[in-house]
């Protein structure tokens, strides 16, 4: 999609600076893709079924729901991805949105079939737009940035890609990797993103991943948070968060079925602001 995707690419390489941590990060990298290897060997045939944010992996009965009050956040939006199925934009626009994140990608294999689909609705919809990736901690970061740099375009005014951190279904408690481990991926990632995007991306980021990896270190970015449950996000002591991801059963003009419902914690100046990676980003 880029002219320079293999100097992107190299660039990513470039990150890794040998020291003595190098071999142990070597090993790891060499687990994970044993790993990966027996859970695609072990895949029904066709495509893996794509991970749907926020909470699909591990259904659980649930009482009548009824979805908080959002009345003093009118800057709303949605996720979406192929789960959706094909949206009506046209309908969507008439439904008082500001904003929309769209899924890209999922590891280093998977690619949304409604990704392009989406990206351009959302234009003619008049949308604020971003998409997502899903972060597979059991892969090494290199080949989630080129499938990633693959699908998502790099236009002026969208906002800041996010980074799904949960664990998948197909990589397994034994599988994951220690907090040093992950870090030091996560930051070849990252950067990764900096550089071809100019922007840092925000963390969609659940409270036991937090604890386990980003404790400290998720402070430092702008934060989207899920919570169905309560009237305002029941966030971890001391993080704040700009964006509340807060129903999975939203219902919106142009959409088959169940969306899930977000809103920006400022107004839409700011979030505005946010897709021009300036100032005016807002936290709670």
């Amino acid at each position: 999609m880029f002219e320079d995707q293999p100097a992107l690419l190299q660039q990513v390489a470039a990150v890794r600076v040998m020291s003595h941590a190098a071999s142990a990060r070597l090993q790891a990298s060499q687990r994970r893709q044993v790993a990966a290897h027996h859970r695609r060997r072990n895949r029904p045939h066709g495509p893996r079924k794509p991970h749907r944010i926020g909470h699909d992996h591990h259904p659980k009965p649930r009482p009548a729901y009824h979805p908080p009050d959002v009345s003093s956040y009118p800057v709303r939006g949605i996720d979406v991805s192929h789960y959706q199925d094909v949206i009506d934009w046209d309908k969507v626009k008439t439904a008082g949105l500001s904003f929309v994140y769209i899924k890209a990608t999922d590891g280093d294999d998977i690619q949304d079939d409604q990704f392009k689909r989406n990206w351009e609705g959302a234009t003619r919809a008049g949308l604020l737009k971003g998409a997502y990736h899903f972060y597979d901690f059991c892969t090494d970061p290199e080949p989630q940035f080129a499938n990633l740099l693959k699908v998502l375009p790099k236009e002026p005014g969208m906002l800041p890609p996010f980074i799904d951190l949960e664990r998948s279904v197909e990589c397994k408690p034994k599988d994951m990797p220690t907090k040093e481990e992950f870090l030091q991926d996560f930051a070849v990632f990252v950067d990764a993103v900096r550089k071809a995007y100019g922007m840092k991306p925000i963390l969609y980021l659940e409270p036991a991943i937090y604890h386990k990896y980003l404790e400290g270190i998720a402070e430092d970015y702008v934060i989207w948070f899920p919570d169905p449950d309560d009237n305002a996000p029941d966030v971890p002591s001391g993080l704040t968060w700009t964006f509340w991801q807060y129903s999975f059963k939203g219902r919106v003009a142009g959409i088959d079925g169940e969306v899930d419902l977000d809103v920006f914690a400022g107004d839409r100046q700011q979030l505005a602001a946010l897709a021009r990676a300036a100032s005016g980003i807002v936290s709670r």
